[in-house]
């Protein structure tokens, strides 16, 4: 029997939430989007992921940039991308709905 169920593993993703060099980002009316820069299947053995987790979290902190490093459980790359990008598109949502509040409050 073929198992046709897809296993959940963990996803280690390297996102720009600022558009690092997406020309036109920073114009009016320019629809931002998470840049999706890095999807990699994180290692199953635990020294590896301990290991491959420092370096990637050191190495965006170390940037300097507005770069996120983001972990995922899902079934594939292509899952954890869009988990990332819907959960970007949620967040912003949330902002805009807190900065309407806001200016309806004053």
């Amino acid at each position: 029997m073929v198992n046709l169920i897809k296993q959940m593993r963990t996803y280690f993703v390297i996102a720009d939430d600022e558009c690092i060099g997406v020309s036109g980002c920073h114009r009016p009316g320019f629809e931002r989007f998470r840049n999706i820069l890095l999807v990699e299947a994180a290692p199953i053995d635990p020294d590896e992921y301990e290991a491959r987790h420092d370096w990637h979290d050191e190495g965006v902190r170390d940037s300097q940039s507005p770069l996120s490093f983001l972990i995922y459980e899902a079934v594939s790359s292509k899952h954890a991308v869009r988990q990332a990008r819907r959960q970007y598109e949620a967040d912003r949502a949330e902002e805009v709905a807190m900065m309407r509040h806001n200016a309806r409050s004053r």
